[in-house]
């Protein structure tokens, strides 16, 4: 299961972005 093995990977990618959007919220 490739998609299993993966999952965290994106997921860690979701939450980093998310992060970033918020502090540029912030920031602006």
């Amino acid at each position: 299961m490739i998609v299993a093995q993966n999952f965290p990977k994106l997921s860690q990618a979701v939450g980093t972005c998310r992060h970033f959007m918020l502090y540029i919220v912030e920031v602006s």
